[in-house]
């Protein structure tokens, strides 16, 4: 995300990569359960949504727009018309976990005429029992690639909970 046509410059590293010395700021993302004063995490996620939650905690506008992202090269993956899913997330709870929820939204898409991609990083995820897979009828095209690439294979459709 650079250049002139970018919303902003944004470098994302690991802790590892960056000297806490050499930054205005830094910020620890993440969800904490049972915080009672609110210090790390402004106000609980399950009722404000995990993208105010992370405006409240770098104290930026909840306002919602889409970031202007600018792609040095924006050529088609794939020629079809597709619509790219990604349906895992780093805890159970930040997963779309509708009964059936997967299979309606792809087998709406496929009548639409869409290819319906997968671009998880992993086919499955989970631990113990409980494991998550690529939901029927995705193309798997998982792996661990570079988000820009995955963006660039994405066209535009955003399933979110509310709207389903």
């Amino acid at each position: 995300m650079y250049g002139r046509h970018a919303t902003c410059f944004i470098r994302i590293v690991t802790f590892e990569d960056v000297n806490a010395g050499d930054c205005y700021a830094t910020y620890q993302m993440g969800l904490l359960w049972g915080a009672k004063n609110n210090v790390h995490q402004p106000a609980d996620f399950r009722q404000v949504g995990l993208h105010r939650t992370a405006a409240r905690i770098l104290s930026v506008s909840e306002s919602e727009a889409p970031p202007k992202i600018h792609l040095p090269d924006y050529s088609r993956p794939i020629p079809d018309k597709y619509v790219c899913i990604a349906t895992k997330a780093s805890t159970r709870c930040k997963r779309w976990n509708k009964p059936k929820g997967w299979r309606e939204v792809i087998s709406f898409l496929k009548e639409k005429g869409y290819r319906v991609i997968c671009i998880d990083k992993d086919a499955e995820q989970g631990i113990g029992l409980v494991w998550n897979h690529i939901p029927n009828g995705a193309e798997d095209q998982t792996g661990d690639i570079a988000l820009l690439s995955a963006l660039a294979q994405t066209c535009g459709l955003l399933c979110r909970t509310k709207q389903w």
